[in-house]
């Protein structure tokens, strides 16, 4: 019997992958990390929060594995009820660090099987 995070069929395998690939780029981007995995009470999550000159950048990865995929417009990986979701995981991780006000930016990460593309500056409405 398989272990889930060490399934390399396992969709949460496949997730904790790319997440771990998107970190490494952001953080060779210059990027500063700051947490993987943020949840609130399992309503909203986001995948990685990092920090780019001054701004709080909530990360949304999203990967397939194959090409087959690749030119899926945007809107349909991240829909209006996502970003929902994200914001108020970003607003409540500002909120319960006493951060004063940032700028708060969603940028996602797209992971094919040999290409990152990194969207910056989504909109959040």
């Amino acid at each position: 019997m398989y272990n889930i995070r060490t399934n390399p069929f396992s969709s949460r395998y496949k997730g904790e992958r790319s997440d771990l690939e998107a970190i490494y780029y952001l953080a060779y981007s210059g990027y500063g990390i700051i947490y993987h995995g943020y949840s609130v009470a399992h309503l909203s999550e986001v995948d990685i929060l990092s920090y780019d000159r001054g701004c709080l950048v909530a990360v949304e990865v999203k990967s397939c594995l194959t090409n087959s995929a690749e030119y899926i417009e945007l809107s349909k990986w991240v829909d209006y009820k996502k970003k929902e979701k994200i914001k108020r995981a970003a607003m409540y991780f500002l909120s319960k660090n006493e951060i004063p006000f940032c700028s708060l930016r969603l940028d996602v990460i797209y992971i094919t099987k040999n290409r990152i593309t990194h969207y910056r500056g989504v909109p959040l409405y």
